[in-house]
């Protein structure tokens, strides 16, 4: 028993909550700079779980798409409480 004292995880701030999100970014081959770097911005700033990427093709472009699962703190202030007694009635 830890008595009644709660450790934070690694990826928990106490008075924070942490939601999972995606972001994807399609990045065109050639050309695609600014929007790399807005990625490479992205991907510093946030906490990111997984990441994957594909090429795609088509007859008139090539593009990058990269899928991003990363999580997004979020103040427990701003969580809206909900008074299920109120809204079940």
């Amino acid at each position: 028993m830890d008595g009644g004292k709660r450790m934070a995880s690694n990826w928990e701030v106490i008075g924070a909550a942490f939601l999972m999100q995606i972001k994807i970014y399609t990045i065109p081959i050639p050309g695609g700079e600014a929007l790399t770097e807005d990625m490479n911005l992205f991907l510093r700033s946030k906490k990111v779980l997984d990441m994957s990427e594909q090429i795609i093709s088509s007859d008139h472009s090539t593009h990058w798409c990269f899928r991003i699962k990363y999580l997004d703190e979020s103040p427990a202030g701003d969580r809206q409480k909900i008074d299920y007694r109120e809204t079940l009635d």
